[in-house]
């Protein structure tokens, strides 16, 4: 039996308590950091990410005829949201047995244009959010590497962060993908 408490998702480190990292410079742009999976790092622009939330598995209402990749709605205050998992949609490996808790990043997109257009919240499971980085324009760099074909309609660029490539993805995209429409 669950408790009240298990089945209410609790609100992971807020954007501002996440460490800026001390080897970039203040100026820039920032951005949030997370891993993808294991062996992929990404950025997103830090003013599309309005909150980052840790959510029990059972919050997120699966929705028949849709992508692998949505993995259902979400009800958070009083919003529905839909949710994708970030790995499958841009084709990139997941786990083998799927997480108990989902770290979601809920990003703001607009739907619609001129009059008719709505900012809803979209939600993206990662595997963990790692910090902010501030991102000078000419930091972010074409790819150099072979991404999957999953991924390249997704991607901005990529960075060069240490020793890794973290890629620069595109919310916008990620909004407007393919797997949020119904199959049939």
């Amino acid at each position: 039996m669950q408790t009240a408490q298990q089945t209410i998702a609790r609100p992971a480190p807020t954007l501002a308590n996440i460490p800026l990292n001390p080897s970039l410079s203040q100026s820039g742009y920032p951005y949030l950091h997370f891993a993808i999976n294991e062996n992929t790092q990404a950025v997103i622009p830090a003013v599309a990410a309005q909150e980052v939330v840790i959510v029990p598995r059972q919050q997120i209402t699966a929705m028949p005829h849709m992508a692998p990749s949505v993995l259902g709605l979400l009800n958070r205050r009083s919003r529905i949201s839909w949710v994708l998992d970030l790995a499958t949609l841009l084709e990139l490996p997941t786990p083998e047995t799927p997480a108990l808790d989902y770290t979601v990043i809920l990003v703001r997109v607009t739907v619609g244009e001129g009059l008719y257009s709505a900012a809803n919240l979209l939600g993206i499971v990662v595997q963990q959010v790692k910090g902010n980085l501030r991102l000078t324009p000419d930091l972010v760099q074409s790819p150099l590497q072979q991404y999957p074909s999953g991924l390249t309609p997704y991607l901005s660029g990529c960075v060069q962060q240490d020793q890794s490539m973290v890629l620069v993805l595109s919310v916008d995209a990620i909004a407007r993908s393919n797997a949020l429409l119904l199959n049939s």
